[in-house]
């Protein structure tokens, strides 16, 4: 779910992005493969996809009006499809009003995918870069050169390094009381408005929505005349208190300011007082974490949701938040509680990637049966946790109603986290489970 402040006048369309003259590393070396009449679409939602949930032919909940980008994932997903399935989920993808399609790693797209997008009308490009390093630059393009403004007089102060903290898998480590980077951010932007008015330029924070952000940064624009002593002490007491806070949870926890070109007065895109004061306000007031725990599963979160992403982007400021539930109506009123909080600071709401909530079960005999068969396999009996996490059990379970599903994997640790690790022996575990447990799904 994602409310966004709309403060931008100017329309960009793929054709900007593509002729944008940025070196270093900040260049994002683009060209234009395929679609050429396309390039006059607008890009409204100032974002990145990746598609590959819809070319699995999940379109449910497929984000069109984003750039999508295909990476080494989508292109051998594709090459791996029948000449027949690939044109069919080409075709699929391309009934959308998609703004572009972007090859990463200077990867082709198929001739039948540059003859279905010149069908399309829809510009398809390619870049040298990885993913990973396109997706950071294209979204520091999003969040700074796109920004809206107002020019004023003043000063520059970067706040930084809200961060270095653990961070984590927002479903599995949602409960436990990690702190979240757009929130403290908040928080420090909160205290110093309370007591010198600042104009806001950029935040952002976290890039997906999914993880507990771990870092965070601002750039406020303060009068020329600020008393810089205060202001510095007011970031060195509230610094203080989060790491009071957080020394057990998050020992890790910094918080930086710079002041930028102390002895010039510049000109510097801002937002205006009152839309400032907005969002700082809208974001001490939205709820996060878990709201609700499960009955009768001590500890375990039924409903909770995380403030996953802040960007400053083309169409204004954006706020990301992912809600989980294993109660499909307690997910309802928790959008609505967003869309509410949301209208009250003149916020608009777009609700994009959502998916069913999976319910648990009391009972399920499909799980007693893989009880058994991981006795028999292992001689000990089995460890069944309910997660918080959202997963494809949901989606298959709301396509098939009364479907007994019971999810197995592998050993994962530092989910969502530069940490992440994958326990290799347990896949072979995994897989001699799975196999056993096939056989004797067959033979019931």
């Amino acid at each position: 779910m994602c409310i966004v402040y709309n403060m931008a006048e100017k329309k960009w369309t793929v054709l900007d992005l593509l002729n944008l003259d940025l070196a270093g590393h900040d260049a994002i070396n683009l060209t234009c493969v395929a679609g050429r009449r396309g390039l006059s679409r607008e890009l409204t939602v100032p974002e990145i996809n990746r598609p590959g949930l819809g070319l699995s032919g999940f379109f449910e909940a497929f984000a069109y009006n984003r750039v999508q980008l295909f990476g080494r994932g989508e292109v051998a997903y594709l090459n791996k499809l029948s000449a027949e399935g690939r044109t069919d989920t080409i075709r699929q993808l391309f009934s959308y009003q998609i703004p572009c399609c972007i090859f990463s790693s200077s990867r082709e797209p198929t001739p039948e995918f540059v003859e279905i997008a010149e069908e399309a009308c829809c510009a398809v490009l390619k870049t040298d870069l990885e993913s990973s390093e396109f997706m950071a630059r294209l979204t520091r393009i999003f969040s700074n050169i796109f920004a809206p403004h107002k020019t004023l007089h003043g000063v520059l102060v970067e706040v930084y390094g809200v961060g270095i903290m653990l961070g984590g898998h927002s479903g599995e480590m949602i409960g436990a009381g990690r702190a979240n980077a757009d929130l403290l951010m908040a928080r420090i932007l909160y205290t110093l408005y309370r007591k010198t008015e600042f104009r806001l330029l950029s935040v952002q924070g976290g890039n997906k929505d999914n993880a507990i952000p771990r870092e965070a940064e601002a750039s406020l624009l303060f009068p020329s005349a600020v008393d810089r002593k205060k202001v510095k002490k007011q970031i060195k007491e509230i610094r203080k208190a989060l790491k009071n806070e957080y020394a057990v949870c998050d020992p890790g926890l910094k918080v930086k300011a710079d002041w930028i070109k102390e002895n010039v007065t510049e000109l510097r895109p801002a937002f205006t007082k009152n839309d400032t004061r907005k969002f700082i306000r809208f974001l001490m007031t939205v709820p996060n974490g878990v709201i609700e725990y499960t009955p009768g599963l001590a500890g375990m979160p039924q409903t909770s949701l995380n403030l996953g992403i802040l960007t400053t982007a083309a169409d204004g400021i954006s706020a990301e938040f992912l809600i989980r539930s294993s109660v499909n109506s307690q997910k309802q009123m928790m959008m609505d509680r967003l869309a509410c909080i949301a209208a009250q600071f003149e916020g608009n709401v777009r609700i994009v990637g959502q998916y069913p909530a999976w319910e648990y079960r009391t009972e399920s005999d499909f799980r007693d049966l893989l009880q058994g068969v991981y006795k028999d396999t292992y001689g000990k009996e089995a460890g069944i946790c309910v997660t918080h996490g959202g997963l494809e059990c949901g989606l298959l379970a709301a396509k098939m109603p009364g479907l007994d599903a019971v999810s197995i994997g592998p050993g994962m640790y530092g989910i969502h986290t530069p940490d992440e690790k994958l326990n290799i022996p347990s896949v072979q575990s995994t897989w001699q489970f799975l196999k056993a447990a096939l056989e004797a799904c067959g033979r019931e």
